[in-house]
């Protein structure tokens, strides 16, 4: 085969896609396959047979299919695209334990557009939310309250010292600390009130200016703005779209892990799609 290793790669890549519409198309159709008993008619041994012959599906991918099937019956929207193929098996298998048919629609529009591990990070903070230990913001995204940390809070010995020899002279170390936290507070509203009055009446390039983002660090950190999430921040997500608005509101801004910020673009697309200007989620 006389093609560079870019083309063998990129060849792959869409010999890969086909295969895996077309499979996806397949396992759809198995739980009417099986109502009808038609590998029974066609020779085959059982369903299992019908689908690894015809198809290479495996015997747990039959029964998860199945499974999906008689799980969604009252879930009409999810049932299409489970039959249909629309939607990637691994995709429904995540939301099956929360899907109601209140929500199926709104779970249906987000599993489309969402990557698997997004959808898994979706689901989680759906339980979180269910469980009453979480609470929605976004418009509908769900954000965990009641952080729960992984640990004590590390202090250093030096620290440690100082407020242990603040308590020995009988000063309340609770209330010096809820001062210097407040102060914290304080400083970054008031920066991030400066930053946004400069970016106010200006049209911005998309180039997020340093003093934004330092001022993002110091009050979220290193980590997802979402609560609970303890992932590494991967974007600074504009929770108004910067091709509507054009400038880097602080207060309208936080930094999201890849999957949460992925959920997010999933939910101002959903918005834009309901005001009518879908291509406004496009442009972020």
């Amino acid at each position: 085969m006389n093609i560079t290793n870019e083309k063998l790669y990129e060849l792959c890549k869409k010999y890969g896609a086909v295969a895996r519409f077309w499979r996806q198309k397949f396992i759809g159709l198995l739980p009417e396959v099986n109502k009808r008993q038609l590998y029974k008619e066609k020779d085959f041994s059982s369903i299992f047979e019908f689908a690894a012959k015809l198809a290479g599906v495996s015997e747990e991918q039959v029964n998860r299919v199945l499974h999906l099937e008689r799980k969604f019956q009252d879930k009409p929207d999810l049932h299409r695209a489970l039959i249909n193929g629309e939607v990637s098996l691994n995709k429904l298998r995540k939301i099956v334990s929360i899907a109601t048919p209140e929500n199926q629609e709104s779970l249906l529009e987000q599993v489309k557009i969402l990557s698997q591990k997004a959808v898994e990070t979706l689901t989680r903070d759906e339980k979180m939310v269910r469980s009453g230990r979480a609470t929605m913001v976004y418009d509908q995204m769900p954000i965990l309250q009641g952080l729960q940390l992984p640990s004590e809070p590390i202090l250093s010995n030096e620290v440690k010292a100082q407020l242990f020899e603040l308590q020995q002279k009988g000063i309340d170390i609770n209330e010096i600390i809820l001062e210097a936290l407040e102060r914290r507070k304080m400083h970054i509203e008031n920066e991030k009130r400066r930053l946004a009055d400069e970016q106010d009446g200006k049209e911005s390039t998309r180039h997020i200016p340093v003093k934004i983002e330092r001022i993002l660090n110091l009050e979220y950190g290193t980590k997802c703005a979402v609560p609970n999430c303890l992932r590494e921040a991967d974007q600074i997500h504009h929770e108004l779209p910067f091709a509507m608005v054009k400038n880097h509101n602080p207060f309208c801004m936080k930094p999201l892990c890849k999957e949460h910020h992925e959920i997010a673009h999933g939910i101002d697309l959903k918005y834009q799609r309901m005001k009518g200007r879908p291509e406004i989620a496009f442009l972020k």
